[in-house]
């Protein structure tokens, strides 16, 4: 159980991300292999002729179209990019044509995806190691965005070839910061500003945000991606070539036909507090977060009874494609709305987006098996269903 006072006031901390492992696939190959197999565009991280992100999520499915498991694919930003007339490639180690890419996924699916990247190497020239060994991951988190320009921070630590990156999904994730084992000391020097938090803390954060991750919230080759919001998580390109398992996520994304949805939802509070100060606004967590921290969330797998209040919109239901008078409407959904993960008093949830209202959350109403009242939480990425545009913060 999760410490009120941990993370009543905090604005800011380092996090050292243990439950991840760093897969490296190099060799002339390594784009070409990645590409292949997964839901983003592997080349925007290597093109020499346009702004390249430092990292990409992304999503490795079955030749059905379930995802197997999801990632954050980079590579090293001491790496040099070149460009041919063949094509784009990142060089390292002064050889030509050597691609280098590092897939950072749950621990508990690395050998899995060790597999899977072998299964499907075929006779592409690329060799896949786990160098978890190699590096420790660490996330900082920063409402008050001053980690973001910080460019003497980044500087700094790049010199030391220690790789920074936003993370993929959402800028209110903060920093991905990959350092060499050699150099974990710079852990020490440069981010000694930064209170330094366990795990349980950065995944009550994230799935305060509606970021699903691993395979606690991930079934294992039973989930569609967009269901689970990848669409919404910068974590699918629909322009790129055929990978494997798309043809399942492309028809579901342009047929509009997405009928569930992954929200996060945390427990009502058993006795609302008074709050004589307003909450400041860069603080990490969320008032009604840290009130009810002594309420624990229902367990996985537990039913939910939704309903919302008559006459709200589902901003949903606006973006699905226009039917022909002729058409009859999609029968009604059939979906068990229920708690996917749960992570103390907050969790995800499967929701049909019939009880989402655009205008407030306020407008959906849940109950537990057992009477108990639970509340939407207002994800990161909700700007892109209502449309709001949300400046962003660059990285350089």
């Amino acid at each position: 159980m999760i410490n009120i006072s941990r993370i009543r006031d905090l604005k800011k901390c380092v996090i050292p991300l243990t439950s991840r492992s760093i897969l490296k696939v190099s060799g002339p190959d390594a784009v070409k292999l990645v590409q292949g197999l997964t839901t983003n565009n592997m080349g925007r991280l290597v093109d020499s002729q346009a702004p390249s992100p430092t990292s990409l999520y992304t999503g490795f499915l079955s030749s059905t179209g379930r995802l197997l498991f999801d990632a954050v694919v980079f590579h090293q930003q001491n790496v040099e990019v070149i460009s041919s007339s063949a094509s784009r490639v990142a060089k390292s180690d002064g050889s030509s044509g050597e691609q280098q890419l590092f897939i950072d996924v749950d621990s508990e699916v690395a050998s899995r995806a060790i597999e899977h990247l072998h299964y499907y190497k075929i006779r592409n020239k690329a060799t896949i190691e786990n160098v978890t060994e190699e590096f420790a991951l660490f996330s900082v988190l920063d409402k008050t965005y001053k980690s973001v320009r910080n460019d003497q921070l980044f500087e700094h630590l790049k010199q030391q070839k220690c790789t920074v990156m936003m993370d993929p999904r959402h800028d209110a994730m903060g920093l991905r910061i990959l350092v060499p084992s050699s150099k974990n000391s710079m852990k020490n020097e440069v981010l000694s500003n930064y209170p330094e938090e366990k795990e349980d803390v950065y995944n009550l954060y994230r799935v305060q945000n509606g970021i699903p991750q691993g395979v606690k919230d991930y079934s294992y080759d039973k989930v569609i991606p967009l269901e689970y919001n990848f669409d919404l998580l910068n974590g699918v390109d629909f322009h790129k070539g055929c990978y494997l398992g798309q043809e399942l996520t492309s028809r579901t994304h342009y047929t509009g036909l997405i009928r569930k949805r992954l929200f996060p939802v945390v427990m009502s509070s058993d006795s609302p507090k008074e709050h004589s100060v307003k909450k400041e606004h860069h603080l990490l967590f969320s008032q009604s977060v840290v009130d009810s921290l002594d309420v624990q969330a229902p367990p996985a797998d537990t039913e939910l009874k939704i309903t919302i209040l008559t006459g709200s919109t589902s901003p949903f239901n606006e973006k699905q494609p226009h039917q022909h008078s002729n058409t009859p409407p999609p029968p009604p959904s059939r979906t068990t709305e229920k708690v996917i993960s749960s992570y103390n008093n907050i969790g995800l949830a499967i929701v049909k987006v019939d009880h989402i209202d655009s205008a407030s959350f306020k407008s959906t109403n849940i109950k537990d098996p057992k009477g108990r009242s639970l509340e939407l939480l207002e994800p990161c990425w909700w700007s892109k269903v209502v449309g709001i545009q949300v400046p962003t913060q660059q990285v350089s």
